[in-house]
C-alpha cells in the first residue's frame, strides 16, 4: 500500500511540474507603444487623421468635394481612403444642417 502511495504522489508532482511550466506559442510579440490620449481638441497619438478640416489628400476623389470653413461637402461622386485598413476603432464627428431642403 506504501508503494502505492509514493507512486501515486511522484505521479501528482510530476504532473503539477509538467503543467507548471510557462506556455510560450512560439510567436514573437513586440512590445505595444505607449500611447497619449488625446484632449478634446486634439487626437491619440496613434492616430490616423483622415480629414483635419483642410483638404481630403487622405481620400480616393477626395479633390472633388468641397472643402471650406472646416467641413468637407459631398459632391455626386464617393470617396475612400488611400490607405487599407483591417480592424480599427473608428472615431466620426459630423454635422447636418438646420433645415433640410431638397431630397436625396
Amino acid at each position: 500500500m506504501r508503494g502505492i502511495g509514493l507512486v501515486m504522489a511522484g505521479w501528482l508532482l510530476a504532473t503539477g511540474l509538467a503543467l507548471a511550466q510557462e506556455y510560450k506559442s512560439g510567436i514573437p510579440w513586440s512590445e505595444p507603444k505607449l500611447v497619449t490620449p488625446g484632449t478634446a481638441s486634439t487626437a491619440p497619438s496613434d492616430a490616423i487623421v483622415l480629414f483635419g478640416g483642410k483638404d481630403l489628400s487622405a481620400w480616393n476623389n477626395g479633390d472633388k468635394w468641397l472643402v471650406a470653413d472646416g467641413v468637407a461637402t459631398a459632391a455626386k461622386t464617393g470617396i475612400s481612403t488611400k490607405e487599407m485598413f483591417g480592424d480599427c476603432q473608428l472615431h466620426i464627428e459630423w454635422a447636418t444642417p438646420d433645415k433640410v431642403e431638397g431630397a436625396g
